[in-house]
């Protein structure tokens, strides 16, 4: 095992462990629940499970921001097209107005629009991400 630091990601076993156990399966996961959503082919997909799975992709694809920068699914999300998928829902979220259920729901609209804006921001950034 390398180890360059006493963190606990700072060491190849760890790395290893992420790409090939972590991140295919995270990404699979990300990309069942935004399809399912889209797709109305799975009830027991609300908007909250897919509001969940369009923040896990900004978390797991803008690497700039995260604290041990270990799960990284650029890998598969752009052959996917999961930034696109996930632009995909957040306007669906947006145009059906679920934000007009939550008790503040203009505090919700921003909410989905800084998710819509962030998901821009990191395709843009990865466009050029190759695998």
């Amino acid at each position: 095992m390398g180890a360059w630091g006493v963190q606990p990601m700072q060491n190849d076993s760890a790395y290893n462990w992420i790409g090939s156990r972590v991140r295919p399966r995270l990404a699979e996961v990300v990309e069942a629940t935004l399809r399912a959503y889209l797709d109305g082919a799975d009830e027991n997909i609300e908007e909250e499970e897919a509001e969940t799975a369009v923040a896990m992709l900004v978390d797991c694809t803008n690497v700039s921001q995260m604290k041990y920068k270990t799960v990284d699914i650029r890998f598969e999300a752009q052959p996917e097209g999961l930034w696109d998928l996930a632009i995909q829902v957040v306007d669906k979220m947006i145009e059906e107005d679920w934000a007009s259920s939550w008790k503040d729901p203009d505090k919700k609209r921003q909410v989905l629009n800084e998710l819509k804006s962030e998901l821009v921001k990191i395709k843009e950034e990865n466009k050029a991400f190759t695998v």
